[in-house]
């Protein structure tokens, strides 16, 4: 167990929902998105980097949305992969791309129902209210929310988790 950790047995980075997470990404086909939360980049980063070798051999792809570049299915279409190939997407900053990525997630829904990737959007609390009020019927469709926040202050800044 890490140093770092409370001693009261409690898990900052919510070990359960870590596994649970990886095992919808690589077993789910069809359909299959969820949000993570989280309340520090550096949290996301550690999530993310620790997702990846439980998901290998799948590829794990990382994708930030922006206001030039605010449309997910845009990212899908040109996934560097073989045709029926499964891979993992993380998309990160939705909060930040704007209505037009709400939009697109909002009308888009069944063609990303219809994709073989795992999607993750990770989002702060204040994007998963954005996601919500702004993309209602995707928000209802969703996997789960996969909560990494941190609350203890003294775990903000903590290194890569030990897993």
């Amino acid at each position: 167990m890490n140093d770092l950790l409370p001693q009261d047995g409690s898990d900052p980075l919510a070990r359960g929902d870590f596994a649970d997470l990886a095992k919808l990404l690589r077993h789910a086909t069809r359909g299959a998105w969820a949000v993570g939360l989280y309340n520090t980049v550096a949290v996301r980063e550690q999530v993310a980097g620790a997702l990846r070798p439980l998901l290998a051999p799948l590829p794990v792809l990382e994708y930030t949305l922006s206001p030039d570049h605010p449309n997910p299915l845009d990212w899908l279409d040109a996934l560097p992969i073989a045709p029926g190939e499964r891979a993992i997407v993380f998309f990160f900053d939705l909060e930040y791309a704007g209505q037009a990525a709400l939009n697109a997630l909002e009308y888009q829904r069944e063609w990303l129902a219809a994709q073989p990737h795992g999607l993750v959007l990770w989002v702060t609390p204040a994007g998963r209210v954005r996601l919500a009020n702004g993309a209602p019927n995707f928000w209802a469709q969703r996997s789960g929310v996969f909560d990494f926040s941190i609350a203890q202050p003294e775990m903000l800044t903590q290194t890569r988790a030990d897993w």
